[in-house]
């Protein structure tokens, strides 16, 4: 449905300019790295209305062109398990799916399934369509029919990604007209109509890129005290309230993202907040643990940004994704300095 985006960054000393794959049409311009990028929103299928952007499992030309042992590095960060890492990018709510063929970004279960695009390859004489499903969803019939459902992934929360396939030709994912969750006695659990197409995040989101300052929201980040560290772009939310659907499980809201580099690396940065409660104490980040002689700063796979390292800063994770890794992170980390100014309109809706 659209091109994926990759970022490839290693934590064992690849050059920089094998790092990444821009993931921006203005930076790519400016780079002139030439990696076409889609990024969409397609709408939950659960009652409440969501927002959910699909990253396809093509790889762009430049990510074609990457060495094996890079590609090989991007297997050993983690990208070959299904797993969530919150998204990043300002004014994104939910998560981002990653799997050893793509994913989709993000996606944020409201109800109790929500399609997504896990990549792979085709299957001769199959259909199929990606779902995320909600706890005790044994199945989910497709205009009203069962296909063969199969298991890609145990994700948090009690979450699964599967794929649902029926013979090719049948017409039946094509022409989705509803979705129908039932339990393992076939007994109906929800009902959802897909809607193919885009929407937008909740919210206005303000992009700017350098020399341009960043607007105010919200949320801010500011860099002092590192030679060298230069903001780039990033987005900004214009106002953060609390997603109206009942979330499964947990999820965070980015009020606000930066790029910087650092000796030619790029680090993402970002503020989370919970997406249910944005002036509450966020959850942990999934597969989250202590850095070991770091008190107070965490470790998490992450996502096509890179890893990430985070820390609590109030009511929210300040987190950096990327770089040449762990110490250079460590090293933006400590010279960051959040913002956070959320109004009663913000935290309430």
């Amino acid at each position: 449905m659209s091109t994926a985006v990759e970022r490839y960054v290693s934590d064992t000393g690849a050059p920089p300019e094998a790092g990444v794959i821009r993931d921006a049409q203005a930076r790519r311009a400016r780079r002139r790295r030439g990696v076409a990028v889609a990024l969409g929103f397609v709408a939950l299928l659960a009652a409440a209305a969501g927002l959910v952007a699909e990253f396809s499992s093509t790889q762009s030309h430049n990510a074609r062109r990457l060495p094996a042992a890079l590609r090989e590095r991007r297997e050993r960060i983690g990208l070959s398990v299904p797993r969530i890492s919150p998204i990043l990018t300002g004014g994104g709510y939910g998560w981002c799916l990653i799997t050893s063929h793509g994913g989709s970004c993000p996606i944020l279960p409201v109800g109790t399934a929500t399609t997504v695009d896990a990549g792979g390859t085709e299957v001769p004489h199959e259909e199929p369509i990606d779902l995320v499903v909600a706890p005790g969803v044994a199945n989910v019939l497709v205009n009203g029919q069962r296909g063969h459902l199969t298991v890609l992934g145990h994700l948090p929360y009690g979450l699964k990604l599967v794929r649902i396939t029926f013979p090719r030709g049948s017409g039946v994912v094509f022409y989705a007209k509803s979705l129908r969750a039932i339990d393992a006695h076939g007994r109906t659990i929800g009902a959802s109509k897909p809607v193919w197409g885009t929407t937008g995040v909740r919210g206005s989101v303000r992009w700017w890129q350098a020399p341009q300052p960043p607007p105010s929201g919200p949320c801010a980040i500011h860099a002092r005290g590192l030679p060298g560290l230069k903001p780039e772009w990033g987005h900004v939310a214009a106002a953060i309230q609390p997603y109206p659907g009942k979330i499964a499980g947990q999820a965070f809201v980015s009020c606000i993202d930066t790029e910087y580099y650092l000796h030619n690396w790029p680090l993402e940065t970002a503020i989370l907040l919970d997406a249910a409660h944005p002036g509450a104490r966020p959850a942990a980040i999934p597969d989250m643990h202590a850095i070991p002689g770091e008190p107070g700063l965490f470790a998490t796979p992450g996502d096509w940004n890179g890893k990430i390292t985070a820390q609590r800063i109030g009511n929210a994770w300040l987190v950096v994704a990327g770089g040449s890794g762990l110490e250079q992170r460590i090293q933006v980390l400590r010279h960051l300095h959040p913002m956070i100014s959320l109004s009663p309109h913000d935290t309430t809706g």
